[in-house]
């Protein structure tokens, strides 16, 4: 999977002297950068991805109805849940190893990441219950992209491979950094709306 930088993205649109009263097709958008420049800039477009987590990226990163702060609120009231039931999921780690391990890239997250990334999962499902939101999207995506890039022993060249074990790390943390990146994105592009 190709990607390409959002500063490409703008240079075509201007190349292309794309301006609100055209609309950008973009047949492949995977994470949507492409939809996400072209909503900064006023340009209609439109997003067609195949992959499901490609296409919840592009879908969260482009639903801008939400406020920043209360992403945050939410956030500290997922970590307080994440953080009552910590260490009661290592054995869920331990029944999934025996169980699914094929599931996975070979060493590609240690044990006890896995244990706090599980806690982290039930508290945002239970924090949110059956509830549909565009908070629970983004609290999802900031885990997604949280334990592949900060928590995992996963590296990403040329190809996907497995790097040095990280045996432990504060993924809760890890998590809410994303969290505030989003927030920060979410309150910067809030006069666009």
């Amino acid at each position: 999977m190709l990607s390409f930088p959002p500063h490409l993205v703008r240079h075509y649109l201007e190349e292309f002297n794309a301006d609100s009263t055209k609309t950008v097709l973009d047949p492949f958008c995977g994470t949507g950068t492409t939809l996400v420049e072209c909503k900064k800039k006023g340009i209609s477009s439109v997003g067609i991805e195949a992959l499901p987590l490609t296409h919840f990226v592009s879908s969260t990163k482009t639903n801008w109805n939400a406020d920043g702060d209360t992403l945050l609120d939410h956030s500290n009231k997922i970590l307080k849940i994440a953080k009552s039931i910590h260490g009661k999921c290592l054995r869920e780690v331990e029944e999934f190893t025996c169980n699914k391990s094929n599931l996975l890239l070979k060493n590609s997250i240690s044990q006890k990441p896995m244990a706090k990334a599980i806690e982290l999962l039930k508290a945002i499902n239970e924090y949110f219950g059956t509830n549909d939101t565009c908070y629970r999207d983004y609290a999802s995506l900031a885990f997604a992209n949280s334990i592949v890039k900060d928590s995992s022993n996963l590296h990403f060249g040329p190809e996907v491979g497995v790097r040095h074990q990280i045996e432990d790390t504060d993924v809760h943390l890890d998590w809410y950094r994303r969290v505030e990146e989003i927030a920060e994105d979410l309150n910067a592009i809030s006069h666009l709306k």
